[in-house]
């Protein structure tokens, strides 16, 4: 096992390991001891309040949100089954977000990402239209083809969700 586990080292681990005096290492346990005593990381443990209180940045995308949030679950002692997990995150979302996935409860990241993605894009294209609004008269067809667009897309995320659902 240690003429494996010799094989694994690179860089500063193996120079480590080169520069040992002979003879100091007798048993795998001992080999195990000394190597975590040199390069175990003091790194502290996210606990599952610290996953509570991560939170979408303002300006964060939601997909950036849900990576980062997905890293420091990683670093978290409990066990979370993929379906809290997903929960968790959504509820540290914008909570325009927050509020439009609970109608859908996706329950895999994958899942999430996508619903909270196009949902995104359809709540900045409908911010978009409402600054429209305040355009020159000669721009009003542009703007109902904006708000025309976010009601069809609207209805589109709306029916999908809900066949999804009917689905589960």
């Amino acid at each position: 096992m240690a003429k494996q586990f010799l094989q694994t080292l690179k860089g500063i681990a193996f120079y480590w390991y080169t520069n040992l005096e002979p003879e100091t290492i007798d048993s795998c346990g001992q080999m195990e001891q000394e190597f975590l005593q040199r390069f175990y990381s003091a790194k502290r443990t996210v606990s599952m309040s610290d996953l509570t209180n991560t939170k979408q940045w303002k300006d964060e995308s939601v997909v950036d949100y849900i990576n980062r949030w997905r890293a420091v679950s990683l670093e978290c002692k409990g066990q979370l089954s993929e379906a809290s997990a997903v929960e968790m995150c959504t509820q540290g979302m914008a909570w325009d977000l927050f509020y439009v996935l609970q109608m859908s409860k996706p329950r895999t990241f994958q899942g999430l990402a996508t619903k909270a993605h196009d949902m995104e894009v359809i709540i900045a294209s409908r911010r978009d239209s409402s600054l429209s609004f305040s355009e020159p008269r000669r721009d009003q067809a542009k703007v109902k083809k904006s708000v025309k667009f976010f009601t069809n897309s609207t209805k589109e995320v709306m029916a999908i969700s809900k066949a999804r659902l009917v689905r589960i």
